[in-house]
């Protein structure tokens, strides 16, 4: 039990992203995602509305008609907000959604935006 408690002790604090912090990060990697009604896109991606910054899942395994935004490895300062549209295709169709992002320290978290998009 006690290299248990000493492994999961170590864990945490090695997912520290702040030097000098008192935030311990959890192992958790976040994927906000939303739900698109309707068949399979075509296509999908978010731009950085600050830079014009594509961003895209090169890996994604579609399940239950949920669509990646954003994750973890998105770069946002914690109190900072970010915007992002979402941009969803399916044939000659294009419908953009507005997303705001901020971060906590440790992992990115939706301030406001669809959790499903009719399409």
């Amino acid at each position: 039990m006690r290299n248990f408690c000493a492994l999961l002790f170590f864990l945490v604090i090695s997912c520290n992203k702040k030097e000098n912090s008192e935030i311990a990060c959890t192992m958790e990697f976040r994927i906000i995602t939303v739900e698109i009604s309707g068949p399979e896109l075509d296509d999908f991606y978010s731009i950085q509305i600050s830079n014009g910054d594509t961003l895209r899942f090169d890996v994604y395994t579609r399940i239950n008609n949920l669509y990646p935004i954003v994750d973890d490895s998105f770069s946002v300062k914690e109190g900072i907000e970010k915007r992002i549209d979402f941009v969803a295709i399916r044939g000659d169709q294009i419908r953009k959604s507005p997303y705001t992002f901020t971060s906590d320290g440790c992992h990115i978290i939706k301030k406001s935006g669809l959790e499903v998009i009719d399409f």
